[in-house]
């Protein structure tokens, strides 16, 4: 091997090249990808390659499909053909072994709307209450998330993914649409339920960039900033970055 491919920062480098390439080959073919390959050359490529590969997940679908066979199920998709996976209760701590050698590596994940066409399947509310039950029963299922993409589409489910996504690295939060029709984003209620959540995770020293809208809601009218929640935000020391847009900005200024 040439003495530059030995330099672990080049390597990591040219790595997150690829990893750009595969995302955009993804798209075509989802079987075409380069750092499975690589990480499958050498043992010192095996690492920088799988960390590159799992720097960035659309969903939490290709950590689910590591679990074991007899504790997932699959069954009809309810509103589309993708096949509906389900987590049964019974799981164990045991059953994320392999769960847990990919997940450390996992820095991001995108869970919006603009996310599922790529997703081969659909998963069920429930699988996240699951997930966050066995998640605070331990070691963190995701450790090192950072940056986190979401859509509101189901505020119970959003806010049960969330709590199990944010931890003390989170660097970026962004909210950036919503389909659930029924819900009512001028309650306080859920904000606060959000504002909690961050608070119990120890959200914030880090966090640099928030962003919050709800584009599909918010067309045509703005609604009141969550008190609980802008406050907290507020309160960030090292955000270059706050975007509220679905809000009424003179309320918002009240808060600082």
């Amino acid at each position: 091997m040439h003495y530059c491919l030995q330099v672990p920062e080049l390597v990591s480098n040219i790595f997150q090249y690829c990893r750009a390439n595969d995302e955009a080959v993804y798209r075509r073919s989802p079987r075409l990808k380069s750092l499975p390959a690589l990480a499958q050359t050498c043992q010192f490529f095996l690492a920088p390659a799988l960390d590159a590969h799992w720097h960035t997940i659309p969903s939490l679908e290709p950590l689910l499909n590591l679990l074991p066979q007899d504790v997932v199920e699959l069954r009809t998709g309810r509103y589309s053909s993708k096949p509906l996976l389900y987590v049964k209760p019974s799981i164990q701590r045991r059953d994320f072994s392999r769960w847990m050698y990919y997940s450390p590596r996992v820095k991001a994940i995108d869970t919006s709307y603009y996310a599922l066409p790529f997703s081969i399947l659909e998963i069920d509310n429930s699988v996240y209450d699951v997930l966050l039950s066995v998640s605070d029963s331990g070691d963190p299922l995701l450790p090192n998330i950072q940056d986190i993409t979401t859509g509101i589409r189901f505020i119970h489910t959003s806010l049960t993914l969330l709590n199990l996504l944010f931890n003390q690295h989170v660097r970026r939060i962004m909210v950036i649409d919503s389909s659930d029709d029924e819900a009512d984003f001028d309650d306080e209620l859920p904000w606060a339920e959000l504002a909690a959540i961050i608070k119990h995770r120890n959200v914030g020293e880090g966090v640099i960039d928030v962003t919050i809208n709800l584009r599909f809601f918010a067309e045509n009218t703005s609604i009141h900033s969550p008190r609980p929640l802008t406050q907290q935000i507020l309160n960030y020391s090292r955000l270059r970055k706050l975007d509220l847009r679905s809000f009424w900005l003179p309320d918002a200024a009240m808060v600082a």
